[in-house]
């Protein structure tokens, strides 16, 4: 793997290379990494700014040991000009999460978030029907599942509301009979499998039911659409729990934890979400455009703002 990414190297000869995890992530790469910005810099390959991309500042590798928080910070300080947080500081920020008893030299940027898809930005739905069940494939998206058939069986007498259960391409065959089985004669309900626009699904109706992973959490966001938020993890793991639950201080929804799951306590907090009034919280979703402006700053210098990139600092 080291051989063909030098190569790569050798042949593209890069000004700009963006890491994504590292080091906050797995250390299986870091040797080959760290390989990688050493024969970059050994090369003086013109003005080369090397950013590491975290995946989520919530992630559950920031809850690490304090030699661990260390390690990532000497990572940083030697081998990176920056960091680059898919995040708004409004909603997380990174030294929230990652507190090393080192100083990280380099400069931090909150760029946003980064929406999985486009396609449903600019949409308006004005015709908002029923609930939507977007279930992730985690430890607990089958009971949750299996508890929304069962939640729309009390819900469809007292509502009339329609629901429909988007079940992950994860899940799917596995649980298709199953479910269809235990759906059979539910007035109301309609099963998607795999599809492809998750947020549409999720924009086009009146309430949601779903996880709280980073790309969901997105959706979340940019829908408007009031959500009972299920975060799919382990009682040990901390990442999407407390994503839930800066949403729900945002005025998202609700939250119901797995392991209070089933048909009778969804039914009742779908009940209660139907009178909630969601908040318009607005938080930066354009990520990817911000990335693609702090590279081109680093790359050609021209905004007075931000010296630390680019001609602030040669690799040669």
């Amino acid at each position: 793997r080291l051989t063909r990414l030098l190569a790569e190297v050798d042949a593209i000869k890069p000004r700009v290379l963006l890491v994504d995890g590292l080091p906050f992530g797995s250390k299986s790469d870091a040797d080959d990494i760290m390989s990688l910005i050493a024969k970059i810099r050994d090369q003086h390959l013109g003005e080369v700014m090397v950013a590491a991309i975290s995946d989520s500042v919530m992630s559950d590798q920031f809850y690490c040991a304090e030699k661990e928080a260390d390690w990532c910070a000497r990572i940083l300080n030697s081998c990176f000009d920056a960091v680059i947080v898919r995040s708004d500081p409004m909603f997380a920020r990174f030294e929230e999460f990652f507190q090393p008893n080192i100083v990280v030299e380099i400069p931090v940027y909150h760029v946003g978030f980064v929406p999985p898809s486009e396609a449903t930005a600019d949409r308006l739905f004005s015709d908002r029907r029923g609930i939507a069940v977007l279930a992730g494939y985690g430890q607990h998206g089958p009971r949750l599942l299996q508890s929304s058939i069962e939640a729309q069986k009390i819900l469809r007498r007292t509502t009339g509301e329609p629901m429909t259960i988007v079940v992950p391409g994860e899940l799917f065959p596995a649980m298709k009979d199953e479910l269809e089985k235990q759906a059979e004669g539910v007035a109301g309900l309609t099963l998607k499998y795999d599809v492809a626009d998750e947020e549409f699904e999720m924009a086009s109706a009146r309430w949601c039911v779903c996880c709280c992973n980073e790309r969901t959490a997105t959706h979340v966001m940019r829908s408007d659409t009031p959500a009972i938020i299920v975060p799919d993890a382990p009682r040990n793991q901390q990442e999407n729990t407390e994503r839930a639950r800066r949403l729900v201080h945002w005025g998202a929804g609700r939250m119901l934890m797995p392991w209070h799951v089933n048909g009778a306590s969804l039914a009742n907090e779908i009940q209660q979400l139907m009178k909630f009034e969601r908040r318009k919280a607005r938080f930066n979703l354009q990520g990817a455009d911000n990335v693609a402006r702090l590279i081109s700053q680093a790359l050609y210098p021209q905004d007075p703002l931000h010296p630390e990139l680019g001609a602030g600092r040669r690799l040669h």
